[in-house]
């Protein structure tokens, strides 16, 4: 991720996001852990407040042995009622579990740096529980793709709406059409929308 050069082509090519960038604090990428291992966090995640979901992630954390929760068959030895115990649903066990097998069977789901956005997300795509805003969320924040904008969330949506003032929130074919100019960087102009509707700023 091409951070610097980014803010500058954005601030440069759309004054709206000229001020959002002026006003808010730099973005900054955490590094994560490898590819496995964050998809499950976002599988802990999906449909919890995140205070709820970091109890749980730390509990599952727990169950293992230094850093084995990074080791796909290390999961697989842990059993469902561990995992039942410490907060996870039956569906995001099936879910874990199911990741692990593929990550056991699959190599090329530890490496993705040879596939495209699009390649990469029509392969996520296929494993059970990981839909659109899953895979987005990994190609932003796991892999750090650039050019990457989750039409699906509802707060970039919102987002959108506030940028524009517009009455009702807009379809994928507006935004689509309005973040072409962001491009190659709609990551970081993604997160900045997030932060509009986040925070009380005044155009």
């Amino acid at each position: 991720m091409i951070i610097e050069e980014g803010l500058i082509y954005l601030s440069s090519v759309d004054i709206k996001m000229k001020k959002l960038i002026s006003y808010f604090p730099k973005p900054v990428f955490k590094s994560v852990e490898n590819n496995f291992h964050s998809l499950v966090k976002y599988f802990v995640y999906q449909q919890l407040s995140g205070r709820v979901a970091s109890v749980i992630f730390k509990r599952y954390k727990g169950l293992f042995r230094g850093k084995d929760y990074l080791i796909p068959n290390k999961v697989l030895e842990v059993s469902n009622d561990n995992l039942k115990a410490i907060g996870l649903s039956k569906q995001k066990i099936l879910y874990i579990k199911n990741l692990a097998h593929t990550f056991v069977e699959d190599n090329n789901f530890s490496d993705f740096s040879d596939f495209s956005d699009l390649q990469i997300k029509d392969k996520l795509i296929k494993v059970k529980g990981i839909g659109p805003w899953t895979a987005d969320m990994f190609l932003m924040f796991t892999l750090k793709r650039q050019d990457v904008i989750p039409f699906s969330d509802l707060g970039i949506r919102k987002g959108f709406k506030r940028l524009y003032n517009l009455p009702v929130i807009p379809d994928q074919v507006f935004m689509s059409e309005k973040s072409k100019i962001w491009s190659p960087f709609r990551t970081l102009a993604s997160l900045y929308l997030w932060r509009l509707v986040d925070d009380e700023f005044n155009w």
